[in-house]
């Protein structure tokens, strides 16, 4: 099936409203915020310098280079939150193609269409996956119900447990190499040692965090749930040992210089940065899962018809009952439209037939009945995230302007906890769109089988030699096995700003029965086949009708017939009043003496 176009116009669409307007609003704030800090940087370049710089032509310089740097990165910043802002609080385009198909968007094909059918014949998910991995394992069994939200979900709150699990690791092996080195275990001397691993410790921990940050709507093409192996673990801890042993081993008697920059305030600040975004990660995933429906139930119709009906109008009856389900007169979506197939079995006039058809009704926008709890956690952690970010533009801006050397010391002192604070408040925007960006719908998915064998006999109506109407029809017998699967299947899709926002994919979250939407699609069937059966059927009064209709002409033209003539057939052959038409006396006695 071609992929439909999201935005579809028409005068009748989707009511879906703006899921990013605050957040375009905080953008916006934000922007403007940082936007000032940048412009105040740049224009205060020559009142910061003092005369110990004036002394210095070279230092002067360096500071100049250093503070238009960092005054040009936060209007860089500061212009382009504004700008996202902006195009995040304008106006949400929904179209009548909206949202994309439970097969995917165009070109990823996540949910084909054989497993569609399958999810109804079998009763099941298939995006309901086994998680991967020790650490995905390990969050599953802590929260059970997380293995029925959606991926980008799932994917968000596990890649956020596996940045705090390595960095309580990396911690972990820090101490335990340094409590080794304090008693004589490992071939530790002096504080130098201990600073540069610490230094090398937060660099691994800053990368762990950098990795787990997403690109925007980077959480939505995760399609895999990230993997944590016990090599991988076992490797980390061979490193923390060995890693003492090789720099002592590489040093010898040489003394170690400390590092230009102290790690203890990046630690410092990874770590409770760390810690708070997997909590509020965490909660408003427990939030979330407050709702989770877990159904997989099928409604399903299974009986045998024996129709006078050639096979092909069976399918088309049921597309043309599909037609009368229509929402807003979108035309439904098929994702497998197969008609009967025939087959002939040695003759023309008898085979078998078989074939499917796969349709969902256009889905209509729904709502997943989230408590209130989770609306205010997810308002408090993207103001949260954006009040971080304006906190970590502010705090740059006073720690450039407050520069008066050019040491590694000094430049770490003011970016240290800056950039982390970024970082993090970076994540935290992105959780947050995350549970923004859910946009729920509601549609039925209906599964129509069928199979059975056809023959074709001909029909006659007045064919004496007296009737002057008649009619000679081939009618076609069915005799077909009907399977209908039907669910109202809960969906929901993530939105992203732009002019593909509703074009993600579709991820099933329940599957309901409807038996009552069933029975009225098979009696609409029923009196679609019935209105049409073919002729001499004794369940179709219309072909009865038909047939009567035949002989009553019939016999009218012949009673016309013989009141038209000049004289009654009695007058000429006498013999015609006693019903013998042959002419002989049937009182008469037999004349055996003559038998001439």
């Amino acid at each position: 099936m071609a992929a439909q176009a999201t935005f579809e116009y028409g005068s009748s669409g989707l009511a879906i409203r703006n899921p990013f307007r605050l957040e375009g609003l905080l953008y916006i704030a934000r922007g403007l915020a940082t936007t000032a800090l940048g412009a105040l940087l740049i224009f205060s370049l020559r009142g910061g310098i003092d005369s110990r710089m004036l002394a210095d032509p070279g230092l002067e310089q360096a500071v100049l280079l250093v503070r238009l740097v960092g005054g040009a990165v936060l209007l860089a910043l500061g212009l382009g939150a504004f700008g996202l802002g902006l195009f995040k609080a304008l106006r949400f385009y929904v179209g009548r193609g909206a949202p994309a198909d439970l097969t995917g968007p165009a070109g990823q094909p996540v949910l084909p269409q054989d497993r569609l059918a399958e999810m109804l014949r079998k009763r099941i998910n298939p995006l309901f996956v086994e998680p991967e991995g020790l650490l995905a394992r390990a969050v599953h069994n802590i929260f059970p119900k997380l293995l029925f939200m959606p991926w980008p979900v799932r994917f968000a709150t596990i890649r956020l447990a596996t940045g705090l699990f390595y960095t309580a690791l990396a911690l972990l092996l820090l101490g335990i190499v340094i409590f080794s080195g304090s008693i004589g275990l490992t071939p530790i001397r002096g504080d130098a040692l201990v600073s540069w691993l610490s230094l090398v410790t937060a660099a691994f921990i800053l990368l762990i965090w950098l990795r787990i940050c997403p690109r925007r709507n980077g959480w939505l093409t995760g399609v895999r749930l990230p993997r944590t192996s016990v090599w991988r673990i076992v490797l980390l801890i061979v490193a923390a040992i060995l890693l003492p042993a090789g720099f002592a081993a590489v040093a010898g008697n040489v003394d170690i210089p400390l590092p230009p920059i102290s790690a203890t305030g990046w630690l410092i600040w990874m770590t409770v940065g760390g810690v708070a975004l997997t909590v509020a990660g965490i909660l408003m995933a427990i939030l979330r899962m407050s709702d989770s429906r877990s159904r997989t139930e099928v409604s399903e119709f299974r009986e045998h018809w024996a129709e006078s009906l050639h096979p092909m109008d069976i399918f088309r009856a049921f597309d043309m009952v599909m037609a009368d389900h229509r929402y807003l007169e979108i035309p439904n979506r098929e994702y497998m439209a197969e008609d009967a197939r025939l087959q002939l079995q040695g003759s023309a006039d008898k085979g078998d037939f078989r074939g499917e058809s796969l349709v969902e009704i256009q889905p209509q926008p729904a709502s997943l009945n989230l408590t209130s709890a989770f609306s205010r956690a997810r308002a408090g952690v993207l103001c949260a995230a954006h009040l971080a970010g304006m906190a970590a533009a502010f705090w740059l801006y006073m720690g450039l302007s407050g520069i008066r050397d050019f040491s590694a010391a000094t430049i770490s002192g003011s970016l240290a906890a800056p950039l982390v604070l970024w970082l993090f408040a970076t994540i935290g925007m992105r959780i947050a769109n995350l549970y923004l960006a859910e946009v729920p719908f509601q549609s039925h998915l209906i599964h129509f089988f069928a199979e059975g064998t056809y023959t074709e006999s001909k029909i006659s109506t007045g064919m004496a030699i007296t009737d002057s109407t008649r009619s000679e029809n081939v009618l076609v017998r069915s005799n077909l096995t009907p399977w209908i699967f039907l669910s109202t299947l809960t969906t929901s899709t993530f939105a992203i700003s732009g002019s593909r926002n509703l074009e993600q994919m579709r991820y099933v979250l329940d599957i309901r029965k409807d038996d009552a939407f069933l029975r009225g699609i098979v009696a609409a069937l029923r009196s679609f086949i019935d209105s049409r059966q073919m002729i001499a059927d004794v369940r179709s009064t219309s072909d009865l009708q038909s047939a009567g209709g035949i002989h009553s002409l019939n016999a009218a033209s012949r009673a016309h017939a013989t009141e038209a003539l000049p004289f009654r057939p009695e007058d000429v052959d006498p013999s015609r009043r006693n019903g013998n038409r042959l002419g002989f006396d049937e009182d008469a006695d037999d004349d055996t003496s003559n038998p001439r």
